[in-house]
């Protein structure tokens, strides 16, 4: 990766107004789709109302019968449950909502309990129902993604399994394939920098469409190859963001027909989108591509799907790689920019990880990012934990008990019910994350630094000042 010894300067109060809409929008399309998809699960397959009994966790009522938890969660989203906990200072409760039942997790520990039962808790029963109306699959199709569902057969086989696997296998930290990834990133990432006007004075740009356009780009591009549909066709980045930021309306509306006359721009873009994958695919494009877009490929098609349809699911690829990413960017580059200390101090550490080469040119090593700058890491964490906290949801499948592994105490989550990580709370509980130099609501870059083990995974459990890790209470891109 080369970069030119300058630096570009945003202007220092960047305009958030189309990344805050973008957000908010991202957020409530994603709480729709998930909500409809639970709520709906739950309706077909819970077959008890009876109250909470002693051995589950304890009940929180409603303020208004009936329909008050789901009208709360609609309106208020994740900061429902801050209300809630603030409120009643429980770290495992039950929702009751006229669907079914809910179980809560607001406590790291509890979340320990949570993770370490994840043969009975399925994410993929939740998965399913959102696969026709976001991909567009025929029902062939929709049979193969959904073969093995849950691991009946025990061997981990089957689309969704597979691809999982494959996922964790080649993106592991220090593995080669991640690496090669990693490097055509940077490149292209590089690539965009040094076509910044330069020369004396700043140039002012709207920073959510800068972030936005050359993390797409480069993100896809290191994954899909030189014949990355998005860098052949720019356009389709545009296309793809309509599309996540209306993620609910695709969900209320999965007829293709239906679409394109209620919302004919979205169905466009959907149809630009999906005929430029199904190309990538029929022509094997995806062959110079990296090692995850040559074998999540060689997977869907060695299970019976055709090279279309393909094509059409590996949109679920490309929302994995951004929808995520892009915001975090762009929180990552609001906060540090915001700062003219922490930014100095930033490129200080950037700075002893390059080399000077002739015409006034630098060489990142960008590996070292990650085993020589501590404060960088710590500000990425720290607006990881701000900005893109996942509250995990995940489907009963079986009666299944939760014990606490501290004190012991155990309930009973019931089959057929939902249970849900609240992320959002966790982060922002004093407890852990408090500071006399700043409390769990502020940005502070530092709060990390006791945390950051160089040899540690970016998604290790945060350390408190003795060292300690605080195990359940870091959770992000669904962690």
């Amino acid at each position: 990766m080369t970069l030119n010894a300058t630096y570009f300067v945003f202007q220092s109060n960047p305009p958030l107004l189309s990344a805050n809409s973008f957000s908010t929008s991202l957020i409530l399309a994603s709480l729709v789709c998930l909500s409809v998809s639970a709520l709906w699960l739950l309706h077909s397959t819970t077959t008890s109302t009876h109250p909470t009994d002693s051995h589950e966790p304890p009940g929180i009522r409603p303020e208004l019968p009936l329909f008050s938890h789901i009208y709360s969660m609609l309106r208020e989203g994740a900061d429902y449950y801050s209300r809630l906990y603030y409120r009643h200072q429980l770290g495992l409760y039950t929702l009751h909502t006229i669907f079914g039942r809910m179980y809560i997790i607001s406590s790291p520990s509890w979340t320990q309990a949570f993770h370490r039962a994840s043969k009975t808790l399925s994410f993929h029963d939740l998965v399913a129902p959102t696969l026709q109306p976001i991909l567009g699959l025929d029902p062939g199709t929709l049979q193969i993604f959904t073969e093995n569902l849950n691991n009946e057969r025990g061997d981990r086989s089957g689309v969704l399994w597979e691809i999982h696997d494959l996922v964790k296998r080649v993106l592991a930290p220090g593995i080669k394939s991640f690496e090669e990834v990693n490097q055509v990133f940077f490149d292209e990432i590089a690539t965009h920098v040094n076509a910044l006007p330069r020369g004396e004075g700043t140039e002012s740009m709207e920073l959510w469409t800068w972030v936005g356009r050359i993390v797409s780009m480069s993100s896809t591009t290191a994954i899909h190859g030189p014949f990355n549909p998005s860098a052949l066709e720019p356009s389709l980045v545009d296309d793809f963001w309509n599309i996540a930021q209306n993620m609910h309306i695709l969900f209320m509306f999965p007829r293709s027909w239906l679409l394109s006359c209620v919302a004919p721009k979205l169905f466009e873009a959907r149809q630009r989108v999906f005929r430029a994958l199904r190309k990538y695919s029929e022509t094997e494009n995806y062959t110079p591509g990296s090692q995850l877009a040559q074998e999540s490929a060689r997977i869907r098609l060695n299970k019976g799907m055709t090279k279309a349809q393909s094509g059409q699911a590996e949109l679920s690829m490309v929302m994995a790689i951004l929808l995520n990413t892009v915001p975090a960017t762009f929180w990552f580059l609001t906060y540090i920019s915001a700062d003219t200390r922490l930014l100095a101090n930033l490129r200080q550490e950037v700075d002893a990880c390059t080399a000077p080469t002739a015409n006034n040119r630098h060489i990142l090593a960008a590996t070292k990012l990650r085993t020589h700058c501590p404060l960088l890491n710590s500000a990425l964490r720290e607006t990881l934990r701000l900005a893109a906290p996942m509250n995990t949801t995940r489907y009963v499948r079986d009666d299944t008990s939760l014990r606490h592994p501290a004190t012991g105490e155990t309930y009973l989550l019931r089959k057929g019910s939902l249970a849900q990580i609240a992320t959002t709370v966790i982060h922002q509980q004093a407890e852990i994350y408090g500071h006399r130099q700043a409390p769990p609501e502020e940005f502070w870059a530092e709060r990390f630094l006791r945390s950051t083990r160089m040899v540690e995974d970016p998604a290790t459990g945060f350390r408190r000042d003795d060292g300690e890790k605080v195990l359940g209470s870091f959770g992000t891109f669904g962690g």
